[in-house]
């Protein structure tokens, strides 16, 4: 919920007491009583169906409505509840009969507001399927169509980081847990209180919110993304908004998402990409660092990709910080920290020991004592959305972004000029000249000269063309693709088979993901799953 809307509902929520409290001063004195209590507990009501307590909402709301069946904000609640529990349909008709009945004026435009957000989420989810993961812990809505291809995967990253995020955080949240797939991103500004032009502002590719995971598809981007991690760390958010009914700042609630984000993996790898390492200790060197204040309501508020980029990385420092210095049980310590006091910051300072503007303190200069990666160039590596960009992922002006040297750029598309003509060896000698000038830092780069490689049956070449590539930028699908048929044509098929794991991680709708795959799965003699890839890879030519 977005901070106007938030401030509006509290202002009608008041209203809404005190009409009540007006109705009250005519009352007997029991029946004035009665009427302050509801009130209360209709304000009360409200704040555990926005807090993440649906579940421990629905019974007080249901014996409420028993009692006052004709209480319309104890109907508006009812259809809010619905919305919740994604019963859509259901929540759809709750509105249409309080519409028809004509609710009081305080309670129109929340209504409104509803009634545009179920309609809105009806559209965006008419031609979905639901599909009920194997230990029924996640029901996952879908376009059977369009992202069949994406559930095997989804499945396994979310029942495994139902597991691990659990042991992190001392909470596994009672099943099933909704998650929703929509095609573009811009679908999340309909679909929620974000706007159309934050998502586009700063490439906002999902959300948690309203009881649910909420995740574009990678066929949304024009590259894809690192789906499969972005799942799980909005899990994470799922988890630490049941766990503390919503008590979490935004910085903090972030903090906690980004350091676990990879939890699923088995692993306990806490250190961010090296590029996403290399932002921060420029933005570190310039002094210019974001405020938690700015990243309140939202990161996807900000004013740019590359500062919300900024606020992730600076935020992961902050929770990995607090777990260097109180060791790996200190988010379950915090959580149960939170719940016990009314300000976060007094939470931080009990677990950590000292007040929170000395640990705010003793963080900053951690920080700046930290050896960050500094790459040799700032690449940015940004989620393309598909709206409003040229749809032709070979796009020069956006995939040599970065490219300032003219005889370097020159060389690139000459490179580029000659690759399509088929003069493949020309092509090689002119990536190369453009990578004696850039060194080999530029992902674009790197890949163009690989595939040419490839195409000149050089495949040990093309590996060695992209070693440092693959470790700096490691959300470049085409990096781990080109690495995987390298690596299938030396034989080495289980290494292929783990680098085409990660392209399909970020992209899974290129075709020539799914037709190494179904090389390397052949060649391991998994038969059923070498058809079912080069059948994915013919339906996606």
């Amino acid at each position: 919920m977005n901070a106007w809307f938030a401030d509006a509902l509290r202002r009608r929520v008041w209203l809404a007491g005190v009409c009540a409290a007006s109705l009250a001063m005519f009352l007997p004195g029991n029946a004035a009583a009665d009427v302050v209590d509801l009130r209360q507990e209709i304000a009360e009501l409200n704040r555990m169906i926005d807090n993440w307590q649906e579940r421990h909402a629905e019974p007080r709301l249901r014996a409420l409505l028993e009692e006052h069946p004709e209480e319309p904000a104890l109907r508006w609640l009812d259809a809010k509840l619905l919305f919740h529990l994604h019963d859509y349909d259901a929540s759809a008709a709750a509105i249409e009969r309080l519409v028809a009945e004509g609710p009081p004026l305080w309670l129109q435009r929340p209504l409104q507001d509803l009634e545009e957000l179920v309609r809105n989420t009806i559209e965006a989810t008419r031609d979905h399927e639901i599909h009920v993961t194997r230990n029924g812990l996640f029901e996952i809505s879908h376009d059977p169509r369009r992202d069949a291809l994406l559930i095997p995967w989804a499945e396994e990253t979310l029942e495994a980081a139902w597991y691990e995020i659990g042991y992190d955080l001392g909470h596994w949240p009672e099943p099933p847990i909704r998650v929703e797939f929509f095609s573009r991103a811009s679908v999340l500004g309909r679909v929620s209180s974000l706007s159309e032009e934050a998502v586009r502002t700063t490439s906002t590719i999902a959300l948690c919110k309203y009881n649910k995971l909420m995740m574009t598809s990678p066929r949304g981007t024009l590259r894809g993304y690192g789906w499969r991690t972005t799942l799980a760390h909005e899990y994470v958010h799922y988890v630490v908004g049941q766990l503390t009914a919503d008590r979490v700042p935004v910085w903090l609630h972030e903090a906690i998402a980004k350091l676990l984000e990879e939890r699923w993996t088995g692993e306990r790898r806490f250190r961010l990409d090296p590029s996403q390492e290399s932002l921060l200790a420029r933005r570190l060197e310039e002094g210019n660092l974001l405020t938690f204040d700015q990243m309140h309501p939202s990161m996807a508020y900000l004013p740019s990709q590359e500062d919300a980029a900024t606020g992730y990385a600076q935020v992961f420092t902050v929770a990995l910080f607090m777990m260097e210095r109180e060791g790996p049980g200190v988010l379950r310590r915090l959580m149960r920290s939170i719940n016990a006091h009314d300000d976060v910051r007094d939470a931080i300072a009990e677990v950590m020991g000292s007040p929170f503007d000395r640990f705010l303190d003793d963080w900053n200069e951690w920080l700046r004592d930290q050896e960050l990666t500094r790459l040799p160039e700032d690449f940015l590596d940004e989620i393309e959305l598909r709206e409003g960009a040229s749809d032709d992922p070979g796009d020069e002006d956006r995939r040599f972004q970065g490219v300032e040297e003219p005889r370097a750029r020159d060389h690139l598309r000459l490179g580029e000029m000659l690759r399509a003509r088929g003069m493949t060896e020309a092509a090689r000698q002119s990536y190369e000249r453009a990578e004696s000038l850039l060194g080999r830092h530029h992902p674009e780069l790197q890949n163009a000269l690989a595939r040419t490689l490839l195409d000149l049956s050089e495949p040990e070449a093309a590996l060695e063309a992209l070693q440092e590539v693959a470790v700096w930028y490691p959300g470049f699908h085409r990096t781990h693709l080109h690495r995987g048929e390298a690596l299938n044509r030396m034989g080495r098929f289980d290494e292929a088979l783990v680098a085409l794991e990660r392209a399909a991680g970020i992209n899974p709708f290129d075709p020539a993901v799914h037709r190494e795959r179904g090389t390397a799965l052949d060649a391991l003699g998994r038969d059923e799953e070498a058809s079912r890839a080069r059948e994915i890879a013919r339906q996606l030519r």
